[in-house]
């Protein structure tokens, strides 16, 4: 019987962001609540999962663990099947991943890993759907390979050089605009942390781990408004946002 876990991403420094938020960007808040309690509300939501870990910046381990554990009792969702960790991330994404997965290796048997498929979600995505959410984990699970969100490219993409000048137009037929989540069984995906630190291989996302190591990576159609927060003008948007494609509190379904 497979299980499913996810990993929520909260380990970021917003370096982007530096002088225009006085916290990193899961702190900042849509309708009151910060966007880890969105992201971490939509996941549960789906009510498939049976564990759950959410990875922050070491600083604010305390603080957030509190701060979920209030807002999880107002879920509408049997918490007593859920098991859910706050772990310290690492100074990347990738190291923040690998963290979330040593949270389950920890927590959980062998065995228990060995029947797992993981979702992976970056905080800064508040905007994920829970068709989205549950078609990622499920069709990782189905097919027994990874998948990933994205969407077509749609705009012109050009090449160019270092002078500013363009040098061609790229073929964008069969280019897409990856998201998270991201899902993988979890074995496969912990393989490929280990040896991407043994390598000393660097990626920015999950898929690109495993197409580093061979292994297949499917798509499943993305939201188009599911945004990764990361500029100014992004927060000011996804204000606007939330009242299409958000509840008025994060515990209630939509």
């Amino acid at each position: 019987m497979k299980e499913f876990a996810a990993i929520l991403v909260a380990g970021g420094s917003s370096q982007r962001m530096l002088g225009l938020l006085s916290r990193p960007k899961q702190f900042f808040k849509i309708k009151g609540y910060p966007l880890y309690i969105w992201c971490i509300s939509k996941i549960l939501l789906s009510d498939i999962f049976r564990y759950a870990v959410i990875v922050v910046p070491d600083i604010y381990l305390n603080e957030i663990t509190l701060d979920v554990e209030e807002y999880i009792k107002k879920l509408p969702i049997d918490s007593k099947s859920l098991k859910i960790f706050v772990t310290s991330g690492g100074a990347s994404r990738q190291a923040s991943v690998y963290a979330g997965l040593s949270a389950l290796k920890n927590a959980l048997s062998e065995t228990e890993c060995s029947e797992l498929t993981v979702l992976i979600h970056d905080a800064a995505r508040p905007f994920a759907s829970n068709r989205l959410i549950k078609q990622c984990i499920e069709s990782a699970a189905s097919q027994g390979r990874a998948m990933t969100a994205g969407l077509p490219v749609t705009d012109t993409i050009k090449q160019v050089d270092a002078t500013g000048t363009i040098c061609k137009t790229i073929d964008r037929s069969n280019l897409y605009s990856v998201q998270t989540p991201q899902a993988a069984p979890y074995n496969l995906l912990l393989s490929c942390h280990e040896a991407a630190i043994k390598d000393g291989v660097a990626v920015t996302d999950d898929a690109a781990i495993l197409e580093a190591y061979g292994h297949e990576v499917g798509i499943v159609t993305g939201d188009t408004y599911n945004i990764k927060l990361t500029i100014q003008e992004d927060f000011a948007l996804s204000e606007q946002m939330s009242t299409i494609y958000l509840p008025e509190h994060p515990w209630l379904n939509r």
